[in-house]
């Protein structure tokens, strides 16, 4: 099934704090030379604090027709921007900086996507609380493990639900990521690899891997996880 077909309904939460979007235009760099994907333009208040920045190139993905329409309208005088009714998960990603606020329900297939990615180097991202504080703290969970593996991971500051209109029903943070290690074709099978520890989480690694110790699978570090991914699957590291 492709990825529209999995489509949920989306909720749209607008940031309206002008406090909260002064923090977010002062913790962008300047984006010259870029080239800026962001994941659901909603009312266009990010895409105005990239442009800000002078990206080269800006494309805005925003799956919801009336607010795709808004965003043609409003950002009609621009040249350099694109604006695309579709969701991330159908876009072939080109850019090299996404700065977005995410759907909370997408959160793990768009980050997924962004790991798997040839061109994006960097992400501030706005997302759910709990699910930064997964990714920042190196959770023995799949998506938090491929994240880090290839990004390194900031919470750069926290966002009160209050801050949108509507309010959801929980806190934002603002996640900032920045590639270390490129995705390369022997990492394709890493994510069902990742899967597989965390469903065994609690197992002695010797009873998989005969030639390894008898600690439990949950106590591996990254590097040791790719080191066993390498022997198992690519046998170079």
């Amino acid at each position: 099934m492709s990825s529209s077909g999995k489509r949920v309904k989306l909720s749209q939460n607008f940031l309206t704090d002008r406090n909260v979007l002064k923090n977010i235009e002062k913790s962008l760099p300047e984006l010259e030379g870029k080239n800026v994907l962001e994941i659901g333009g909603g009312d266009g208040k990010i895409s105005e604090i990239i442009l800000s920045k002078k990206p080269d190139n800006l494309s805005i993905l925003e799956l919801d027709r009336v607010y795709f329409e808004i965003l043609k309208e409003k950002f009609s005088k621009f040249e350099n921007v694109k604006i695309f009714n579709k969701s991330c998960l159908d876009y072939k990603i080109e850019e090299d900086i996404t700065v977005s606020s995410i759907p909370y329900s997408l959160s793990k297939d768009i980050f997924k996507k962004i790991v798997e990615s040839e061109s994006i180097e960097e992400g501030y991202f706005i997302v759910q609380k709990e699910f930064g504080e997964k990714i920042t703290k190196g959770s023995f969970l799949p998506i938090s493990m491929y994240v880090n593996i290839f990004f390194e991971t900031e919470n750069i500051f926290d966002i009160k639900k209050n801050s949108f209109n509507p309010p959801p029903k929980v806190d934002s943070r603002l996640l900032h990521i920045l590639r270390k290690k490129s995705f390369e074709k022997k990492y394709d099978k890493l994510w069902d690899f990742l899967n597989f520890l965390t469903q065994n989480r609690n197992r002695n690694l010797n009873k998989f891997f005969k030639d390894l110790d008898e600690r439990k699978i949950h106590t591996l570090y990254l590097e040791e996880i790719l080191k066993i991914y390498a022997d198992k699957y690519i046998h170079s590291y």
